[in-house]
């Protein structure tokens, strides 16, 4: 029951960071302006 819980823990944290990612990615490349590091 462990093992199924911390596989179940370790997917749900997998996909949080990949939609985060994928969310910070698409942000960024829709509005390049808003984002202080590309205003050089």
């Amino acid at each position: 029951m462990k093992k199924r819980l911390a596989s179940i823990l370790a997917a749900v944290a997998l996909l949080a960071t990949t939609a985060a990612s994928l969310g910070c990615l698409w942000f960024v490349a829709d509005e390049p302006s808003s984002c202080g590091l590309f205003n050089d």
